[in-house]
Protein backbone atom coordinates (compact mmCIF):
# COMPACT_ATOMS: atom_id res chain seq x y z
CA UNK A 1 0.00 0.00 0.00
CA UNK A 2 1.43 3.36 -1.02
CA UNK A 3 0.90 6.10 1.54
CA UNK A 4 1.37 9.80 0.81
CA UNK A 5 1.06 12.26 3.69
CA UNK A 6 -0.39 15.72 2.99
CA UNK A 7 0.26 18.27 5.71
CA UNK A 8 -2.54 20.62 4.57
CA UNK A 9 -5.42 20.23 5.05
CA UNK A 10 -4.28 17.05 6.78
CA UNK A 11 -5.56 14.23 4.64
CA UNK A 12 -3.87 10.89 4.09
CA UNK A 13 -3.99 9.60 0.54
CA UNK A 14 -3.96 5.88 -0.14
CA UNK A 15 -2.62 5.67 -3.68
CA UNK A 16 -3.49 1.99 -4.03
CA UNK A 17 -7.19 2.17 -3.24
CA UNK A 18 -7.41 5.87 -4.16
CA UNK A 19 -9.14 6.75 -0.92
CA UNK A 20 -8.59 9.82 1.22
CA UNK A 21 -8.50 9.42 4.98
CA UNK A 22 -9.45 12.52 6.93
CA UNK A 23 -7.93 13.51 10.26
CA UNK A 24 -10.02 14.99 13.06
CA UNK A 25 -9.09 16.91 16.18
CA UNK A 26 -9.95 16.71 19.86
CA UNK A 27 -11.96 19.65 21.19
CA UNK A 28 -9.50 20.27 24.00
CA UNK A 29 -6.63 20.69 21.54
CA UNK A 30 -8.12 23.79 19.96
CA UNK A 31 -8.61 24.64 16.29
CA UNK A 32 -4.97 24.20 15.22
CA UNK A 33 -5.14 21.92 12.11
CA UNK A 34 -1.83 20.31 13.16
CA UNK A 35 -3.44 18.68 16.21
CA UNK A 36 -3.88 14.96 15.59
CA UNK A 37 -6.49 12.62 16.92
CA UNK A 38 -7.66 9.57 15.07
CA UNK A 39 -7.75 8.77 11.35
CA UNK A 40 -11.33 8.10 10.33
CA UNK A 41 -11.43 5.39 7.69
CA UNK A 42 -13.14 2.17 6.74
CA UNK A 43 -10.12 0.36 5.31
CA UNK A 44 -7.24 1.70 7.35
CA UNK A 45 -7.20 0.79 11.01
CA UNK A 46 -5.69 3.22 13.50
CA UNK A 47 -4.78 3.17 17.14
CA UNK A 48 -4.11 6.07 19.49
CA UNK A 49 -1.05 5.09 21.55
CA UNK A 50 -0.61 8.41 23.38
CA UNK A 51 -2.06 11.87 23.24
CA UNK A 52 -1.41 13.18 19.77
CA UNK A 53 0.21 9.92 18.59
CA UNK A 54 -1.42 7.78 15.91
CA UNK A 55 -0.41 4.44 14.45
CA UNK A 56 -1.55 3.53 10.93
CA UNK A 57 -1.90 -0.11 9.93
CA UNK A 58 -2.38 -1.70 6.52
CA UNK A 59 -5.94 -2.52 5.50
CA UNK A 60 -7.19 -5.57 7.34
CA UNK A 61 -3.78 -6.37 8.81
CA UNK A 62 -3.20 -5.15 12.35
CA UNK A 63 0.32 -6.61 12.28
CA UNK A 64 1.64 -4.46 9.43
CA UNK A 65 2.37 -1.01 10.82
CA UNK A 66 2.82 1.56 8.07
CA UNK A 67 3.50 4.72 10.03
CA UNK A 68 3.21 6.66 13.25
CA UNK A 69 3.44 10.35 14.08
CA UNK A 70 5.76 11.02 17.01
CA UNK A 71 4.86 14.49 18.17
CA UNK A 72 1.71 16.14 19.47
CA UNK A 73 1.38 18.29 16.36
CA UNK A 74 1.51 15.38 13.98
CA UNK A 75 4.04 17.14 11.77
CA UNK A 76 6.88 14.63 12.09
CA UNK A 77 6.27 11.11 10.85
CA UNK A 78 8.13 7.84 11.19
CA UNK A 79 7.38 5.10 8.69
CA UNK A 80 7.77 1.50 9.75
CA UNK A 81 8.19 -1.27 7.19
CA UNK A 82 8.07 -4.89 8.27
CA UNK A 83 9.93 -7.44 6.15
CA UNK A 84 10.55 -11.14 6.68
CA UNK A 85 14.11 -10.73 7.97
CA UNK A 86 14.23 -7.30 9.56
CA UNK A 87 12.33 -4.24 10.71
CA UNK A 88 13.15 -0.89 9.13
CA UNK A 89 12.40 2.37 10.93
CA UNK A 90 12.59 5.55 8.87
CA UNK A 91 12.93 8.85 10.70
CA UNK A 92 13.43 12.04 8.70
CA UNK A 93 14.99 10.10 5.84
CA UNK A 94 17.40 8.06 7.97
CA UNK A 95 16.90 4.30 8.10
CA UNK A 96 17.51 2.15 11.17
CA UNK A 97 17.37 -1.61 10.64
CA UNK A 98 16.50 -3.84 13.56
CA UNK A 99 17.52 -7.00 12.03
CA UNK A 100 16.89 -10.61 12.05
CA UNK A 101 19.05 -10.99 8.99
CA UNK A 102 22.22 -12.49 10.39
CA UNK A 103 24.53 -9.89 11.90
CA UNK A 104 28.23 -9.99 12.83
CA UNK A 105 30.00 -8.96 16.01
CA UNK A 106 33.33 -9.50 17.80
CA UNK A 107 34.28 -11.64 20.75
CA UNK A 108 37.18 -9.57 22.10
CA UNK A 109 40.08 -10.99 24.08
CA UNK A 110 42.23 -8.27 25.63
CA UNK A 111 45.82 -9.15 26.59
CA UNK A 112 44.92 -8.28 30.17
CA UNK A 113 42.86 -11.50 30.14
CA UNK A 114 45.78 -13.68 29.09
CA UNK A 115 47.15 -16.45 31.27
CA UNK A 116 50.78 -17.60 31.06
CA UNK A 117 52.56 -20.90 31.63
CA UNK A 118 55.79 -19.44 33.01
CA UNK A 119 57.82 -20.41 29.96
CA UNK A 120 57.75 -18.79 26.52
CA UNK A 121 55.72 -15.94 27.99
CA UNK A 122 55.35 -12.66 26.09
CA UNK A 123 56.72 -9.62 27.91
CA UNK A 124 54.85 -6.57 29.12
CA UNK A 125 56.95 -3.65 27.87
CA UNK A 126 56.88 0.14 27.65
CA UNK A 127 55.40 1.51 24.42
CA UNK A 128 55.34 5.22 23.57
CA UNK A 129 53.22 5.75 20.44
CA UNK A 130 54.53 8.62 18.32
CA UNK A 131 57.74 8.76 20.31
CA UNK A 132 56.39 11.34 22.77
CA UNK A 133 53.66 11.78 25.34
CA UNK A 134 52.86 9.22 27.98
CA UNK A 135 54.30 5.72 27.88
CA UNK A 136 51.83 2.85 27.60
CA UNK A 137 52.22 -0.88 28.15
CA UNK A 138 51.96 -3.63 25.55
CA UNK A 139 52.71 -7.34 25.15
CA UNK A 140 55.63 -8.07 22.80
CA UNK A 141 56.01 -11.56 21.35
CA UNK A 142 59.24 -13.39 20.55
CA UNK A 143 59.08 -16.44 18.28
CA UNK A 144 57.26 -19.25 20.10
CA UNK A 145 55.88 -16.99 22.82
CA UNK A 146 52.40 -18.16 23.85
CA UNK A 147 49.43 -16.95 25.89
CA UNK A 148 46.24 -18.70 27.00
CA UNK A 149 42.61 -17.58 27.23
CA UNK A 150 39.02 -18.83 27.14
CA UNK A 151 35.56 -17.45 26.41
CA UNK A 152 31.89 -18.40 26.39
CA UNK A 153 29.69 -17.89 23.34
CA UNK A 154 27.02 -15.15 23.71
CA UNK A 155 23.39 -16.27 23.76
CA UNK A 156 22.67 -14.36 20.55
CA UNK A 157 25.20 -16.52 18.65
CA UNK A 158 23.79 -18.34 15.62
CA UNK A 159 24.21 -21.96 16.60
CA UNK A 160 26.48 -24.07 14.43
CA UNK A 161 28.16 -21.21 12.55
CA UNK A 162 31.95 -20.92 12.49
CA UNK A 163 34.06 -18.22 14.14
CA UNK A 164 36.52 -16.13 12.13
CA UNK A 165 39.63 -15.34 14.20
CA UNK A 166 41.92 -12.36 13.67
CA UNK A 167 44.68 -10.53 15.53
CA UNK A 168 45.21 -6.80 16.04
CA UNK A 169 48.87 -5.84 16.41
CA UNK A 170 51.36 -3.01 15.87
CA UNK A 171 54.90 -2.61 14.52
CA UNK A 172 55.62 0.02 17.25
CA UNK A 173 58.84 1.93 16.29
CA UNK A 174 59.98 -0.61 13.67
CA UNK A 175 58.10 0.82 10.70
CA UNK A 176 60.96 1.46 8.23
CA UNK A 177 62.88 -1.65 9.36
CA UNK A 178 60.04 -4.14 9.05
CA UNK A 179 58.03 -2.96 6.05
CA UNK A 180 56.43 -6.02 4.39
CA UNK A 181 57.63 -8.31 7.19
CA UNK A 182 55.19 -11.06 8.14
CA UNK A 183 54.25 -12.04 11.70
CA UNK A 184 52.87 -15.58 11.99
CA UNK A 185 50.12 -15.51 14.62
CA UNK A 186 48.48 -18.89 15.23
CA UNK A 187 45.57 -19.89 17.46
CA UNK A 188 44.97 -23.37 18.86
CA UNK A 189 41.49 -24.11 20.19
CA UNK A 190 39.05 -26.71 21.46
CA UNK A 191 35.27 -26.22 21.80
CA UNK A 192 32.49 -27.95 23.73
CA UNK A 193 28.86 -27.11 24.40
CA UNK A 194 27.35 -27.76 27.84
CA UNK A 195 27.44 -31.52 28.33
CA UNK A 196 29.82 -31.93 25.40
CA UNK A 197 33.41 -33.18 25.37
CA UNK A 198 36.47 -31.08 24.56
CA UNK A 199 38.32 -32.71 21.65
CA UNK A 200 41.99 -32.44 20.74
CA UNK A 201 42.95 -28.91 19.71
CA UNK A 202 42.80 -27.58 16.16
CA UNK A 203 44.96 -24.84 14.68
CA UNK A 204 44.13 -21.71 12.68
CA UNK A 205 46.58 -19.28 11.11
CA UNK A 206 46.34 -15.47 11.11
CA UNK A 207 49.51 -14.29 9.38
CA UNK A 208 49.80 -10.50 9.23
CA UNK A 209 51.94 -8.35 6.92
CA UNK A 210 53.41 -5.01 8.03
CA UNK A 211 52.41 -3.29 4.79
CA UNK A 212 53.30 0.20 6.04
CA UNK A 213 56.63 1.79 6.90
CA UNK A 214 54.98 4.16 9.39
CA UNK A 215 55.77 3.54 13.05
CA UNK A 216 52.98 2.53 15.44
CA UNK A 217 50.64 1.38 12.69
CA UNK A 218 47.61 -0.69 13.72
CA UNK A 219 47.63 -3.91 11.67
CA UNK A 220 44.88 -6.50 11.25
CA UNK A 221 45.89 -10.13 10.68
CA UNK A 222 42.85 -11.96 9.32
CA UNK A 223 42.46 -15.73 9.19
CA UNK A 224 44.56 -16.92 6.27
CA UNK A 225 42.01 -18.95 4.29
CA UNK A 226 38.36 -19.93 4.34
CA UNK A 227 39.42 -23.08 6.18
CA UNK A 228 41.24 -21.18 8.95
CA UNK A 229 38.15 -20.85 11.12
CA UNK A 230 37.01 -22.12 14.49
CA UNK A 231 34.77 -25.05 13.57
CA UNK A 232 31.53 -24.77 15.56
CA UNK A 233 29.41 -27.25 13.60
CA UNK A 234 28.90 -29.41 16.72
CA UNK A 235 27.49 -26.53 18.81
CA UNK A 236 23.70 -26.80 19.10
CA UNK A 237 23.06 -25.16 22.49
CA UNK A 238 23.85 -21.85 24.16
CA UNK A 239 26.88 -21.23 26.39
CA UNK A 240 29.50 -23.24 24.48
CA UNK A 241 33.05 -22.70 25.76
CA UNK A 242 36.23 -22.17 23.72
CA UNK A 243 39.63 -22.84 25.31
CA UNK A 244 42.49 -21.30 23.33
CA UNK A 245 46.17 -20.54 22.97
CA UNK A 246 47.69 -17.77 20.81
CA UNK A 247 51.28 -18.16 19.65
CA UNK A 248 53.78 -16.34 17.47
CA UNK A 249 54.78 -19.36 15.43
CA UNK A 250 58.42 -20.14 14.66
CA UNK A 251 57.81 -20.92 10.99
CA UNK A 252 59.45 -19.89 7.73
CA UNK A 253 56.53 -17.59 6.92
CA UNK A 254 57.42 -15.34 9.88
CA UNK A 255 59.94 -12.87 8.41
CA UNK A 256 60.07 -10.27 11.21
CA UNK A 257 63.71 -9.17 11.55
CA UNK A 258 63.99 -7.72 15.07
CA UNK A 259 64.73 -10.16 17.89
CA UNK A 260 65.67 -7.96 20.85
CA UNK A 261 63.20 -6.58 23.38
CA UNK A 262 61.93 -3.28 22.03
CA UNK A 263 62.16 -4.53 18.43
CA UNK A 264 59.35 -7.09 18.61
CA UNK A 265 55.73 -6.86 17.43
CA UNK A 266 53.12 -6.00 20.05
CA UNK A 267 49.86 -7.93 20.15
CA UNK A 268 46.90 -5.61 20.85
CA UNK A 269 43.93 -7.99 20.88
CA UNK A 270 42.71 -11.40 19.70
CA UNK A 271 39.18 -11.32 18.26
CA UNK A 272 36.66 -13.72 16.79
CA UNK A 273 33.97 -12.56 14.38
CA UNK A 274 30.76 -14.48 15.02
CA UNK A 275 27.26 -14.46 13.55
CA UNK A 276 24.19 -13.73 15.65
CA UNK A 277 20.56 -14.21 14.71
CA UNK A 278 18.85 -13.09 17.92
CA UNK A 279 19.39 -10.50 20.62
CA UNK A 280 19.68 -13.28 23.19
CA UNK A 281 18.07 -16.65 23.98
CA UNK A 282 14.42 -17.37 24.65
CA UNK A 283 15.27 -18.87 28.04
CA UNK A 284 18.38 -18.88 30.21
CA UNK A 285 19.47 -22.26 28.85
CA UNK A 286 17.85 -22.65 25.44
CA UNK A 287 17.90 -20.69 22.21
Amino acid sequence: MAIVLAQYPGDIWDGLSENVWRRTRLDDLGPDPHDWNQIVAEMLSTQIVAAGHTNIFASGNANQLLGTNDDANGTEWKTIVVNVDYLTLTHNGANIEIGMVDQWDDIRILPTLFDFAGANDPSAVAWQPGGSGITLRGWEFQLDDVAYFSFQMPHGYKLGTNLHPHVHWTNRNRGPNEVNSVVAWEIDYTVAEVGGVFASTSNVKCYGTANSSVNDTHFYADHNTANDVVNMSSVNTVSAMCICRVRRADVAEDTWVGTASGDLPILLEVDFHYQLDTIGSATEGEK
